[in-house]
């Protein structure tokens, strides 16, 4: 999904926006693989 980047170098305001979507979606699957990785422990 985050490959899509690179082909979007045409368009940069769209581009950074779905860079920071993904960012953002990468950061809260961490967070939830996290938080239930710590309650089955």
């Amino acid at each position: 999904m985050c490959l899509l980047m690179t082909e979007m170098k045409r368009m940069p305001l769209f581009a950074g926006y779905l860079q920071v979507l993904c960012s953002r979606i990468v950061q809260n699957s961490e967070f939830l693989y996290n938080t239930l990785n710590y309650k089955n422990k």
